[in-house]
């Protein structure tokens, strides 16, 4: 796999170096052939591989690191929200006239779906 980070990198800076020795023929001759100068060489791989290793550790850890960005931007976003569900009273006609309170912690059930009736407690 980090292969991979390393090809990708060594290829990205033989590129740049070319683009740079093209602008800047006086200033670094060495960088528009690839394998004229070992050190050259040398740098450019050790280069790679420092850059390679960075970029696959920021990929592997960017999901922590937006979690814990999102966590200290927006805290709600992440914290953690009890199920919750809505509940709808339909009195029966004629038979309630008056506002009713449902009480804190009382308990309802659902009609059962597939002979399983889910148990409510108001809140």
């Amino acid at each position: 796999m980090f292969n991979k980070y390393y090809q990708d990198e060594l290829s990205y800076l033989r590129e740049l170096g070319k683009e740079f020795a093209a602008a800047y023929p006086a200033i670094a001759p060495m960088l528009a052939e690839t394998g004229g100068d070992p050190d050259v060489e040398r740098v450019l791989e050790g280069v790679a591989f420092l850059t390679g290793k960075l970029r696959q550790k920021i990929d592997d850890e960017l999901p922590e690191v937006i979690h814990s960005v999102a966590a200290l931007l927006f805290p709600h976003y992440v914290r953690q929200v009890p199920a919750t569900s809505i509940v709808e009273f339909t009195p029966l006609p004629n038979v309630v006239r008056e506002k009713v309170l449902v009480a804190r912690g009382a308990e309802t059930g659902s009609v059962p779906v597939e002979n399983t009736s889910c148990r409510f407690r108001t809140t």
